[in-house]
């Protein structure tokens, strides 16, 4: 089993283009068990898992560690005969479509909050509402904190993993402008 390690950095990442274009919400999951990879795997998305999913990414804002929200998350056969290779990674910088600022339970569903990059990724979400999450297990981050499980990035896909997402994307309040809007004007 490989270790993950991340580096942390501090800001949010957001640029200027999040106070025009807003929060964008939606479920990513909900709870139950799930068949995916093609029938050769079973997934479980409890409520003790999804909310760990949430305590966890708290714990990142909290360390600096940014999720992006990505695009696609196409897989090829690797000539040599091995597992699966990820075409795009989220990694890589021409898969960034966003930031994740929020993600939590309610109810049965998994939720998650997005601030798209600048108008093209806004489109793209509009276009494509369905996502996946990225799942990455022992996740060890630049400070040397342990994660048994952590989600690494949304991913925008026209084909989710686990499909029946019952929503679009809603945009919602802004939690930076909330901050900002709360703030005395000396500071």
């Amino acid at each position: 089993m490989s270790t993950r390690i991340l580096l942390s950095t501090t800001g949010t990442g957001l640029g200027g283009f999040h106070k025009q274009a807003g929060t964008y919400r939606k479920d990513f999951i909900r709870e139950g068990t799930f068949i995916i990879r093609n029938g050769k795997m079973k997934f479980s998305a409890d409520a003790n898992r999804i909310q760990n999913w949430g305590n966890t990414f708290k714990l990142f804002q909290e360390r600096g560690i940014s999720v992006p929200l990505t695009v696609d998350h196409i897989q090829v056969a690797d000539p040599s005969g091995k597992p699966l290779l990820r075409k795009m990674t989220p990694g890589m910088a021409e898969a960034r479509r966003g930031h994740v600022v929020g993600l939590f339970k309610q109810g049965t569903l998994g939720m998650v909050d997005v601030v798209p990059a600048d108008r093209e990724a806004e489109k793209l979400m509009n276009r494509c509402p369905e996502v996946s999450l990225e799942l990455t297990r022992d996740f060890i981050d630049a400070h040397g904190n342990h994660y048994d499980e952590a989600i690494t990035a949304i991913t925008l896909t026209p084909i989710p993993e686990i499909p029946g997402q019952l929503m679009g994307w809603e945009r919602v309040d802004t939690p930076l402008d909330k901050i900002a809007a709360s703030r005395d004007p000396r500071d």
